[in-house]
C-alpha cells in the first residue's frame, strides 16, 4: 500500500474512533441528565440505574461519585426501613412489616429481606386461618376438653379433642388424643379383669362395681350388656 494510501486509512481510522468516542460521551451525557432529573424527582433507585448505564458507556469520575454516594443513600434508607420492619414484627403489627420490607427492598434488593418478607407473609396466611370459623371451633373443643381433662373427666375430655379434630386436624392433639384414648381402654380392660375374677370367685356385687367403674374409663357396649345381665342375676 502507498504510502499517501497507509495515511488515509489511519486518517479514516482515527476520525472514525473520534466520531465513536464523541457519540459515547453523548449518550453518557444523555444518560447523566435523565439520572439528574429523576434524582431531582425522588426516583432514586431509577436514578442510581440511569448513572450505572452512564458509566457502562462512558467511565467518568463524577457519575462514579454520584452512584457511590446514592448507593449508600439507599442502604441508609433501606436498613432504617428493616428495622421499622422488625419493630413491627416484634410488637405483632405484620402487615406493616411487611409493607416496611418491601419498601426496603425497592431501595436496595437484598435476599435476606426477601426471605422476612416471605416469613411475615407465612404468619400473616397462619394467623388468617387461626381465625377461621374451622379454626375457632377447634380452638375451643380443645380448651374444653383441656379444662375436663384437668378435673379428671378423660372421657369427655376425649370426646372434646375427637371433636375438635374433626373441625381442625391438629397434629399435637391428635397424638394427644390417641395417647389419652389407649390409657383409657387399658384402663378399663384392667376393671374389667378384675370384675371377671372377683365374679369367677362368687363376688358378684363387688364385680358389678368393677364393671361399671370400667365404663367411667371407656364405656363399651359388651360391658353394658354384660352390667344389665349381672344386675338382674343380684335382684333374684
Amino acid at each position: 500500500m502507498p504510502d499517501e494510501d497507509l495515511s488515509a486509512f489511519v486518517e479514516t481510522l482515527g476520525r472514525r474512533a473520534s466520531e465513536e468516542h464523541k457519540a459515547e460521551e453523548g449518550r453518557a451525557s444523555l444518560l447523566r441528565r435523565e439520572g439528574m432529573e429523576l434524582q431531582r424527582d425522588g426516583k432514586l433507585h431509577e436514578a442510581l440505574t440511569k448513572y450505572r448505564e452512564s458509566l457502562a458507556v462512558n467511565d467518568d469520575e463524577t457519575v462514579r461519585e454520584i452512584v457511590l454516594g446514592l448507593e449508600k443513600l439507599l442502604q441508609e434508607r433501606a436498613s432504617a426501613l428493616v428495622a421499622q420492619g422488625e419493630a413491627h414484627e416484634a410488637g405483632g403489627r405484620l402487615e406493616e412489616a411487611r409493607a416496611a420490607y418491601a419498601e426496603s427492598l425497592s431501595r436496595v434488593d437484598e435476599e435476606f429481606v426477601r426471605r422476612r418478607i416471605a416469613a411475615v407473609e407465612r404468619l400473616i396466611r397462619e394467623r388468617q386461618e387461626a381465625a377461621s370459623p374451622e379454626r375457632v371451633l377447634a380452638a375451643t373443643l380443645r380448651n374444653e376438653g383441656k379444662a375436663l381433662e384437668e378435673e379428671g373427666r378423660l372421657y369427655e375430655a376425649l370426646g372434646k379433642y375427637r371433636e375438635s379434630l374433626k373441625s381442625y386436624e391438629e397434629q399435637e392433639l391428635l397424638t394427644r388424643a390417641d395417647a389419652l384414648e389407649t390409657e383409657l381402654k387399658e384402663r378399663a380392660r384392667a376393671r374389667i379383669r378384675e370384675g371377671g375374677a372377683l365374679q369367677r370367685a362368687g363376688k358378684h356385687a363387688e364385680a358389678l362395681e368393677k364393671f361399671r367403674e370400667s365404663r367411667r374409663y371407656y364405656p363399651r357396649s359388651e360391658v353394658d350388656e354384660h352390667i344389665r345381665k349381672l344386675e338382674e342375676f343380684l335382684k333374684k
